[in-house]
């Protein structure tokens, strides 16, 4: 994903900072599981495959099928699955992978503000296919400890990039859409500074930096 601003016009003489970083692969972790375990019409249907699914059940994955990307940049380290017992089913996995995806999300949240002068952001605003899955957004929400903002147009990364085309050819303008365009997803109350919260983001650091150190 990307960290950004808005842009607004009149535009500052020089061109604000923009501070990329990437999971690598976070979608696509998603993709091999849906292959892997031959399940029909996936990822399109995380909502109704994780109902009533409260947790990944201990399972870990860390999402890096191509190389573990920002902030460690280490691109011969590759995914992990781990904490399988007995009892594991395709829907616990599943459940980490998103759990995944969203701690690797706060690697790099918590990077970007310890290396960076930029202010944290009080709400982290997101877009792409993954945040059709309200389940996704809110084990997101969870994690970072923020507010989700979710963009209702999925592609709202592609529809900026247009639309600032658009204005450099002097077509178009960059005042905001009209309408409600955003959905707030707040973290869940019960996860906020809880004991538990920070012991389970505790052993998933200790884990991958023993994964790191292999």
């Amino acid at each position: 994903g990307t960290a950004g601003h808005r842009v607004r016009p009149p535009f500052p003489p020089r061109r604000p900072p923009d501070l990329d970083a990437i999971i690598i692969t976070a979608g696509a972790m998603l993709d091999w599981i849906g292959e892997t375990f031959n399940l029909p019409d996936f990822p399109a249907n995380l909502d109704p495959f994780l109902d009533n699914i409260p947790d990944s059940a201990g399972v870990f994955v860390l999402p890096a099928l191509q190389g573990l990307g920002s902030p460690y940049a280490l691109p011969d380290r590759y995914a992990e699955i781990a904490g399988l017992t007995r009892s594991t089913s395709s829907r616990h996995i599943v459940y980490a992978a998103l759990e995944g995806i969203a701690f690797r999300t706060r690697d790099i949240l918590e990077h970007l503000a310890t290396h960076s002068n930029l202010p944290a952001p009080e709400v982290v605003r997101v877009d792409g296919g993954l945040t059709r899955s309200a389940a996704f957004v809110q084990i997101l929400a969870n994690t970072i400890q923020k507010p989700v903002s979710v963009c209702r147009h999925p592609e709202a990364a592609a529809l900026g990039a247009a639309r600032l085309a658009r204005q450099a050819l002097g077509s178009a303008s960059l005042e905001p859409l009209t309408g409600s365009n955003t959905q707030l997803i707040e973290p869940g109350k019960e996860m906020e500074r809880s004991e538990e919260h920070t012991s389970e983001l505790q052993s998933r650091r200790n884990l991958v930096c023993r994964l790191l150190l292999e």
